[in-house]
């Protein structure tokens, strides 16, 4: 089962306006298994809510005029070492958790 932390973002957190949670990925000894477990959760959002991007790129593109293409679900991101799967709503993290939970 992959292993995984439910956070409530707050004012702390880059992209607060726009997602209520994120989900951050247990460390591991073993960085394959972490990875493939990341990869596996973020192919289930696509499945689930279509393609997003980056949380950096996402707060970019969501701040300039006339952007309404972009996923109003979910992001991800994966700096510093830091992987993380940002959900907008309590609704979405809640349908997350559904299948990982």
């Amino acid at each position: 089962m992959t292993k995984y932390q439910i956070v409530k973002t707050d004012g702390r957190h880059a992209a607060n306006e726009r997602f209520q949670y994120y989900v951050q990925m247990q460390y591991s000894v073993n960085y394959a298994e972490r990875l493939r477990s990341f990869l596996e959760l973020r192919d289930y959002c696509v499945q689930i809510w279509g393609n997003s991007c980056e949380r950096d790129y996402y707060i970019k593109a969501a701040n300039a005029p006339g952007v309404d293409w972009l996923n109003k679900h979910w992001c991800w991101h994966t700096a510093d070492g830091i992987w993380r799967l940002y959900f907008a709503t309590e609704s979405d993290i809640n349908w997350f958790n559904l299948k990982w939970q």
